[in-house]
């Protein structure tokens, strides 16, 4: 498996383990995710999320990340990966975990 498959297996997993969305809530940071990626046995890096992202949405440049951070067209999703790297990566995953414990 490669480490971008390993990224998309991991969010995947996301969408239905509880105990890990709540470690996600509670990671604060890139390094953060990382390191509970790493708790959960997978083995990527920050670049290999980005790289995930891009190959899955396309690149996101700075204007685009920058009208998200008001919530301007911040949609619910079921897909974990749709807002990394978004100043409003804590409060989604804070949100999602609400009821799941």
């Amino acid at each position: 498996m490669s480490k971008q498959e390993a990224v998309l297996k991991f969010f995947e997993e996301a969408k239905t383990n509880a105990n890990l969305r709540a470690a996600l809530a509670e990671a604060g940071d890139s390094d953060g995710v990382i390191e509970v990626a790493k708790k959960f046995g997978y083995d990527f890096g920050l670049s290999d999320i980005t790289a995930a992202k891009e190959a899955k949405y396309g690149a996101v440049d700075d204007a685009s990340i920058s009208n998200l951070s008001g919530g301007a067209g911040m949609e619910r999703t079921s897909d974990p990966m749709r807002y990394w790297g978004t100043p409003r990566w804590r409060e989604y995953w804070g949100s999602r975990t609400e009821g799941h414990e």
